[in-house]
Order: structure tokens, then sequence, then C-alpha cells
């Protein structure tokens, strides 16, 4: 009888030191409760969707705390040109080697759109710009870094963007011609065409 009740008191032991070496926790190391020293399995907790397990953005480009792949691309919305620049600049190429530009003359002009109210309209897949007292034309548009594309069934257009915020968007385009003048010398002549919207 003295041999049974030992051979329970020390199983009892043997078993209760077992369950004291037993751990709780995460196995799982994609967790962000995950515990290295848990022995048996219990709930995990993950991070949502392009956060990491103390909520802030794997991206964020712009720092504004929306992740990147949440972001709305600044440049959706109905925009107003409210303001247009056009820099036309004259000048030659000096017979130098290399040869140096020589800007002879350079005119800015300005221009006030608020009365007008040409509307550039950009959406997911289109852009509808809807020039003052002209017919709308529809273009698809690709935004590359700092060059807005435009295309349409008839033209393609180049516009270089300068700025582009939820409030403010601003490009330019340039039109550069060269030909030889009657000094032999080659002369040149640009326009530049800077327009400058602000959202609707």
């Amino acid at each position: 009888m003295k041999k049974v009740l030992l051979s329970i008191f020390v199983l009892s032991v043997v078993f209760s030191a077992c369950k004291k070496d037993e751990i709780n926790g995460c196995m799982d190391e994609t967790a962000c409760n995950y515990s290295a020293t848990a022995t048996i399995s219990a709930t995990c907790t993950y991070a949502e969707d392009y956060l990491d397990c103390d909520d802030v953005c794997l991206n964020d480009v712009d720092g504004d705390g929306i992740c990147d792949e949440n972001e709305v691309p600044k440049i959706l919305g109905t925009w107003q040109i409210t303001q247009t620049q056009t820099t036309h600049e004259l000048g030659h190429y000096g017979p130098y080697d290399p040869p140096v530009r020589i800007v002879d003359s350079r005119e800015t002009l300005v221009v006030d759109h608020q009365s007008n109210l040409t509307i550039v309209d950009v959406n997911e897949s289109s852009v509808t710009w809807d020039e003052y007292d002209s017919i709308p034309k529809l273009y698809n548009w690709t935004l590359n870094e700092d060059l807005f594309f435009l295309d349409s069934s008839t033209e393609e257009l180049v516009y270089h963007v300068v700025e582009l915020t939820d409030e403010t968007f601003v490009f330019f385009m340039k039109d550069f011609r060269t030909y030889v003048d009657s000094t032999d010398l080659v002369a040149y002549e640009e326009f530049e065409y800077t327009y400058l919207l602000e959202k609707l």
C-alpha cells in the first residue's frame, strides 16, 4: 500500500513539474505577438494590411500617414485652370566650340482665367479637357514621375509637372525650334506654356 501511495505521489510531482514548464503563447513567427518560448499554441494577432505591428505604414512615400496602397492619386479630380503663362524666348547659338546659347529677348505673358472656367476632369481612365468656349477633348493619361502624358486618336501631349498637391497642379510644355538666320548663326525660338490649376 505504501508503495502504491509513493508511486502516486511521484507521478503527481512529475506531472506538476511538466505543467509548470508549459507556456501558452503564439507560435507563429509572422504574428505580432509571437512568443519564442511558447510551448502551447495560443491566439495570434496580425498586423492589418499594409501596416506593421505598430500600425505604421510599410510604404508611405509622402509621409502623410496614408499607406501608398490606399492613397488616392492626387491627380484625380476636377481641376480649373486659373492661370496660364506663356514665355517667348528668342536667341541664337554663338560660333563657339561647344556652341553657347545666347538669349536675345524674352517676354512672358500671364493670363488669369477665373472667369473663363477651363476645366480639366481627371478620372482613373481618362482626362476630359474642357477649354473655354470650345469642344471638350478626351485623352488617355499617364503620370510617370514628373511627366504627364495625354494621348488621343489625333494627338499626343507631354507636360512637365512642376507641382502636384491635393489643391494645386502646375505643369508646362515647351515648343522649341531652330533655324539658320542671315548671319549664319543657329537661331532658336522657344515657347513655354505653363498652366496653373486648382482643384474644385
